[in-house]
C-alpha cells in the first residue's frame, strides 16, 4: 500500500476495527490525516480512540468530524456519549 494513498489506510482501519483490532485501526487513520483531514476518518479515530478508553482523544476527533460536517448526525451522537461517559463518575 502506498503511504500517500490516505483512502487506502482509512478502508484497513474500518476492516481492521472490524475484526477488534481496534489499536492498529487508530494507526491506520492517521493516514488521511497526513494527506487531509476528513469527516469520516476523523469520526472513524474517535471510535476507535474511545473503543481504547481513550475518551479525551475521541472527544476531540468527534468534534472534529462535527466542525467538518455540522449536519452529521451520527458525530453529534457519538461526541454526546464520549462527554457522558467522561463525566460519569468510574464504577467501583
Amino acid at each position: 500500500m502506498q503511504p500517500e494513498n490516505g483512502e487506502a489506510h482509512y478502508h484497513l482501519g474500518i476492516a481492521l476495527a472490524q475484526e477488534d483490532r481496534v489499536r492498529e485501526a487508530a494507526r491506520e487513520f492517521d493516514g488521511p490525516y497526513a494527506y487531509g483531514r476528513t469527516m469520516r476518518s476523523a469520526f472513524q479515530r474517535g471510535i476507535s480512540l474511545a473503543r481504547l478508553g481513550k475518551l479525551d482523544d475521541s472527544i476531540v476527533q468527534f468534534s472534529e468530524a462535527v466542525r467538518l460536517k455540522p449536519d452529521f448526525a451520527d458525530a453529534h451522537r457519538a461526541l454526546e456519549q464520549a462527554i457522558s461517559l467522561k463525566q460519569s463518575p468510574a464504577k467501583q
